[in-house]
């Protein structure tokens, strides 16, 4: 996955994904003004292969991370950001297979299927998707939804990789499940690695099935 010319630009103007909105409310009579993002509902999924006893999850360039850790080392700034201060190694993250439900006429369980196919290669009926749980953010308008799937060898179908047109370079990486869930539990891994959603997947799966 080759990374280069990270540039940081100003205002955009017709968004395809999230919007700005402002929302407006009274407390005990006083006006307030809220400034949120509006965009799609999300879809994360946990996936375990019960024949190798791994996790299956992808590893990509998030330029917003790489950008944060940027800002955080060198403050805020526009233009091409120098990857000999910060190389783009520091940009790529593990995480859970996930996706927007930007397709109207799929459900959250189709959405997740698909996402599962198109980033790992694995066919997974939508029906077989446990959900987790669901949750908000307070900054922006949307739902997450979070949801676990068994699968084993032979539902590998292709290599997977995401969509290159969509800004997606994805690597589909195995971790071995219960080493690696209590490794982020117990705040062993990187904090890029162990995002919260990760972290709170991998809880939800050493407390489900007894692991420890």
């Amino acid at each position: 996955m080759s990374i280069s010319s990270v540039e940081v630009l100003g205002k955009f103007e017709n968004p395809k994904f999230i919007k700005p909105v402002q929302i407006r409310f009274e407390i005990e009579k006083h006006p307030v003004v809220w400034e949120a993002i509006e965009n799609y509902d999300s879809v994360y999924i946990l996936i375990y292969n019960k024949d190798t006893d791994k996790f299956i999850f992808v590893k990509q360039f998030r330029a917003v991370v790489y950008t944060s850790v940027y800002f955080k080392k060198y403050g805020r700034t526009k233009g091409i950001l120098n990857s000999e201060k910060v190389p783009y190694d520091e940009g790529y993250t593990l995480e859970l297979c996930a996706g927007l439900c930007d397709k109207p006429n799929l459900s959250h369980y189709q959405c997740a299927a698909e996402e599962v196919l198109e980033e790992t290669g694995y066919s997974v009926n939508s029906e077989d998707l446990i959900l987790v749980t669901h949750f908000l953010s307070p900054a922006r308008v949307g739902v997450d939804y979070l949801f676990f799937v068994e699968v084993n060898n032979g539902q590998n179908v292709s290599s997977g990789g995401g969509l290159i047109d969509e800004g997606e370079s994805i690597k589909v990486e195995e971790v071995p499940a219960t080493e690696f869930a209590q490794s982020v539990v117990d705040d062993t891994t990187s904090s890029v690695t162990s995002n919260i959603v990760l972290k709170f997947a991998c809880l939800w799966y050493l407390q489900k099935f007894n692991q420890n």
